[in-house]
């Protein structure tokens, strides 16, 4: 394919996963899977099991970390963005209101810790279970329902069933409604069901009974649902969600009747929420001209053509093109990932907010081995513990990237 491709003038480029295409500056990642893999891993899993323990159950229901995966990638996951394209197509507002949805995600620091996918279905709701009012015929409309659903929706006691492209059998939602209220603690903080994540044969469970059928197969059932929201956003990050939606929603009620009023405010970050904020300079910071603050009167930045960027984006980067920034961000989620929640606005942001995990800064004993990038994060080495400590991690940043971070913020317990 590769061959194929640069006999055609095409810049290509092969991964150990995909096969990237750029064409006029868009990148397009292929993906080429077979039909059987899921079940080959289910099988190599169930034999690594067998290794272990006995299992009366049948194999081929035995899920691995690597089948859900290949099955969540190569089969759910297109099925739903194909649903969600043919919503698009129905309703021409729809694709700008998703965008626009994820530029206020973005623009308060959010959307690394909620996926794309996430904010797709949650835009769908609003155009396939509208309510009392009309489908959003405009992005902005779209846009403050967005945040009304965020502000107004209790997540711990609403579960969202997104009939998008088809239809949930009434066996099936009535066993997943039972479930959420029964096992609701050990589902995730936003439960977001499609008809594409229930998997079996729908004609065995009616001809059999869902109270006939074994645990076994149930589980296999509904094993993969509310896949895309199973690892995030969490509660910390859902709670901080609909606290900064309520805001902004409150801020654009009380002045929109305004002549001069400009909704520039409602993208503006919360930094109050955050235990530390760093601030970098702009002109490092890789499309920063995407930002809402950035003013083309009074930067100049080096644009690069479309059909520069198409020569060069599948070509490994040499060592003066890596962005310091990038490196930065890099090292934050690598060293401070564990202990640490990292916020960052994608579309040019010069801010970063961190906010400790529950705990973090408390004294833990020492481990045998500890590393000399986690020994600078570290204040207090006593009686055989350790206590990290963000005046030391906020000193050691500024040692390790001078040119890069121009103040940072701690706020005090």
């Amino acid at each position: 394919m590769v061959k194929q491709l640069l006999k055609k003038g095409f810049t290509a480029a092969l991964t150990h996963s995909h096969l990237l295409v750029a064409v006029r500056g868009w990148v397009f990642a292929v993906q080429v899977t077979y039909q059987g893999e899921v079940a080959l891993l289910r099988q190599l899993g169930s034999e690594e099991h067998h290794e272990q323990e006995e299992k009366d159950e049948d194999e081929s229901l035995q899920d691995t970390p690597a089948s859900i995966e290949r099955q969540v990638a190569t089969a759910i996951s297109p099925r739903i963005s194909s649903a969600l394209s043919g919503l698009a197509r129905q309703y021409p507002s729809y694709s700008s209101g998703v965008r626009l949805c994820r530029r206020w995600l973005t623009s308060q620091l959010l959307e690394p810790h909620i996926p794309c996918m996430v904010t797709q279905l949650l835009v769908a709701h609003l155009y396939l279970c509208p309510g009392q009012y009309e489908v959003p015929h405009t992005p902005s409309v779209a846009l403050l329902r967005f945040l009304s659903l965020l502000a107004n929706t209790n997540f711990l006691t609403t579960p969202f069933f997104m009939s998008v492209g088809e239809e949930f059998h009434a066996m099936d939602k009535s066993e997943l409604q039972q479930r959420f209220n029964k096992q609701r603690s050990t589902l995730p903080p936003l439960f977001m069901v499609t008809p594409y994540d229930i998997r079996g044969s729908l004609a065995k469970l009616e001809a059999d009974g869902i109270e006939n059928v074994s645990r076994s197969t149930l589980e296999f059932r509904y094993g993969l649902v509310s896949h895309c929201t199973r690892d995030c956003p969490d509660a910390h990050v859902l709670a901080l969600t609909k606290l900064l939606a309520t805001r902004c929603l409150a801020s654009y009620t009380a002045s929109c009747t305004q002549p001069s009023y400009s909704c520039v405010p409602l993208f503006q970050p919360a930094l109050s929420f955050f235990d530390m904020v760093i601030h970098v300079k702009p002109a490092l910071v890789p499309r920063y001209e995407e930002s809402v603050h950035f003013d083309p009167t009074k930067a100049k930045f080096m644009r690069v053509t479309c059909q520069e960027q198409t020569q060069t984006v599948c070509r490994p980067l040499s060592a003066a093109e890596v962005n310091v920034f990038t490196t930065f961000m890099q090292m934050l989620k690598d060293r401070m990932g564990s202990i640490a929640l990292i916020f960052h606005d994608v579309f040019g942001g010069a801010v970063v907010g961190v906010c400790f995990k529950p705990g973090a800064l408390q004294e833990k004993p020492c481990p045998k081995i500890l590393w000399q990038q986690e020994y600078q994060l570290v204040s207090k080495e006593r009686n055989g513990t350790v206590q990290f400590d963000p005046h030391v991690l906020a000193s050691t940043l500024k040692k390790s990237f001078p040119a890069l971070i121009t103040s940072i913020e701690i706020k005090d317990a």
